[in-house]
C-alpha cells in the first residue's frame, strides 16, 4: 500500500529538482525531465550509504 506523499517535500523537490534527484540518488550525473505531477508521485525513500 502507498504511503501518503509529503506536501512539504514536493514542495522542496519542486524548488531544485535536479538537486533533489542527485541527493537521493548519490549520483551527480543525473538530470531531470519531468517532474510527475501530484497523482503520479510515489513514494520514495533514500537508501542508506
Amino acid at each position: 500500500m502507498p504511503q501518503p506523499a509529503d506536501i512539504g517535500s514536493k514542495r522542496l523537490i519542486g524548488l531544485d529538482p535536479e538537486r533533489w534527484a542527485r541527493w537521493i540518488t548519490g549520483q551527480s550525473d543525473i538530470d531531470v525531465e519531468r517532474v510527475l505531477g501530484a497523482n503520479e508521485f510515489q513514494w520514495v525513500a533514500r537508501a542508506p550509504m
